[in-house]
């Protein structure tokens, strides 16, 4: 008897297989699009509020909910309150931080010191300042340090290309990352 792979001689078994392997490829993506998360975009404002913006409408067309404290929380929020009470909530899964500025820098430094968001924090730095790849350890300042015990602990800094033209082009931008990584944690998360 032939087995499924290789088919049958009549067939049948051949078409049975095909048919189970369709149904089974429908209803996984099936799950993972009814897989919603929620992730939260911080960064610099002007130009990084703008592109975070991007982000999160790309995101969205993915069908992954994206928030931006600035867009989403009142004006007189307590951001540094808010925040944490809300990136430690259940329905919050990632957290990205675009590191751009001293404020993104003071987020990103707040939030790896709590431990109910630090799982979820995912770090998108420059090139130059990746604890691994980037400037020798000798030039390296406190920040890239606190990436390096970041990284070493959680594992979850990521090199990103900060203008379009930037060499090498083969280093994703942050939208890039932020929706690789999504996709495949809402994957994770719908076929778990």
């Amino acid at each position: 008897m032939a087995d499924a792979y290789h088919g049958s001689s009549n067939g049948r078994e051949s078409k049975r297989t095909i048919d189970f392997i369709a149904e089974a490829e429908s209803e996984l993506r099936r799950r993972i699009a009814g897989e919603k998360i929620t992730v939260v975009l911080l960064g610099a404002s002007g130009e990084g509020l703008e592109e975070r913006r991007t982000i999160a409408r790309d995101l969205a067309g993915r069908g992954i909910r994206a928030v931006i404290p600035e867009d989403h929380f009142p004006d007189d929020a307590a951001l540094s309150l808010v925040e944490r009470i809300m990136f430690s909530a259940d329905e919050v899964d990632l957290v990205f931080v675009n590191v751009q500025s001293w404020g993104s820098a003071a987020e990103f430094t707040e939030l790896s010191g709590d431990e109910k968001v630090v799982g979820k924090l995912r770090v998108l730095v420059a090139r130059q300042y990746h604890p691994l790849y980037g400037s020798p350890p000798s030039s390296r300042g406190y920040l890239t340090d606190a990436y390096m015990t970041h990284e070493a602990v959680f594992g979850h800094v990521y090199m990103c290309r900060v203008t379009e033209d930037e060499e090498p082009r083969w280093i994703p931008k942050p939208g890039e990352i932020a929706a690789r990584l999504s996709e495949r944690y809402r994957q994770w998360k719908a076929l778990k």
